[in-house]
């Protein structure tokens, strides 16, 4: 488990990776604040204090708790922290999870950088392709330590009350190319977006460029693609490959409690018992909320699980024994896709590989326990 510093976790950006990483075994989150009344005490279970980045004895204070609570990683969590911790590609023993210092001054002032992306303009038959109100996208991309694209996740904000994932192909095409353009010539790695619009003479323009996490990468989470996650598997040396869930979702924007639409229909549910429903030896509560709203609306609900232990007694000391409809329980080396019926199905999984096998093997939606929250209907 790596032990990773949140600082400032009293941003929005810092409630999503809080969300993004919180649930994930391989975590565990601590929170340092910017000032005395930081609301992401209320967030962070691990809350170190308030940490002043405009203090000259900053970086010091930043050693002392790297040492102090052995943290492997810094993640950055406003644009100015990201701006300031860029510099430093280690803090004593500790990672910063940003790009080069130099990419985020760039970010600052791009006018010179981009002066030539930021001409690009749609190819004559494309333009007429573009619908006239589709005019402002936010792009949301991941690269890796080679510098190579792994990501493009697009949202388009031209309905000012909901943001919607749904691009036409010429539009996707096309901010794509944008895409890569910028990725050549920043020094940049991890999770990183920027914001255009469409003018009247169906040229792309630069709004702004920004380093690290921002709230609407919930939206990605979502469909399967945890950027946060990924900005830190990267740095432990793990080889990235995104496959994102064909879950279609649209998101009201309130982020401070995201809502979601699923614009997808299931009525079986195959769920991972340890690391899913379970998480640090407790029930997770936002997985057992979305397991009951599945049986209030008469979804079936299967456990499938290589538990290494007495599963009757863990399900009884968890109070887990009556909301399955049947429980299957495999040896370590089983396939869980062999003892599943895709039809109409949906499978959740801690676990990367087990969910690349169903997904590829039966064709259905397999998602990290991360992803649940936009499956979860609130309305009363």
């Amino acid at each position: 488990m790596k032990n990773v510093l949140v600082f400032p976790c009293d941003t929005d950006e810092a409630l999503e990776i809080n969300r993004a990483l919180g649930p994930m075994r391989q975590f565990q989150l601590f929170g340092a604040g910017a000032q005395s009344d930081d609301r992401g005490a209320l967030v962070y279970a691990n809350y170190i204090g308030e940490l002043d980045d405009t203090l000259p004895l900053f970086i010091r204070d930043l050693e002392r708790v790297v040492d102090e609570y052995q943290i492997d990683f810094i993640f950055p969590a406003s644009q100015a922290a990201m701006r300031t911790l860029s510099r430093y590609e280690a803090i004593h023993s500790a990672v910063v999870a940003a790009p080069d210092y130099r990419a985020c001054l760039i970010a600052d002032n791009p006018d010179d950088l981009f002066r030539e992306i930021d001409s690009m303009s749609l190819e004559e038959n494309e333009a007429a392709a573009v619908p006239t109100s589709a005019f402002k996208y936010r792009i949301h991309c991941f690269t890796d330590h080679a510098r190579v694209l792994k990501y493009v996740g697009i949202l388009d904000y031209s309905n000012e009350s909901e943001i919607a994932l749904v691009i036409p192909d010429v539009v996707q095409r096309s901010l794509g190319n944008y895409a890569k353009a910028i990725n050549e010539r920043l020094h940049t790695r991890g999770a990183w977006s920027f914001a255009v619009g469409l003018n009247s003479e169906r040229i792309w323009h630069l709004d702004d460029l920004r380093f690290g996490i921002s709230p609407e990468m919930a939206v990605h989470r979502n469909k399967n693609v945890n950027l946060a996650a990924l900005s830190l598997f990267d740095r432990m040396g793990h080889a990235i490959e995104v496959k994102e869930s064909p879950i279609v979702l649209s998101l009201k924007s309130d982020f401070a409690a995201n809502r979601y639409r699923c614009h997808y229909e299931y009525d079986v549910v195959y769920v991972d018992l340890d690391d899913t429903i379970i998480i640090h030896n407790q029930i997770n509560p936002m997985m057992i909320a979305f397991l009951y709203q599945c049986r209030n609306q008469g979804k079936k609900i299967h456990l499938i699980t290589k538990h290494a232990y007495q599963l009757d007694e863990t399900l009884e000391k968890f109070r887990l024994t009556a909301i399955f409809d049947s429980v299957i329980w495999l040896e370590r080396a089983d396939e869980k896709y062999k003892h599943m019926a895709p039809h109409k199905a949906i499978f959740i999984d801690d676990a990367y590989l087990e969910r690349k096998q169903v997904a590829e093997r039966l064709g259905i939606p397999a998602l990290d326990v991360t992803a649940v929250e936009g499956l979860l209907d609130w309305r009363l």
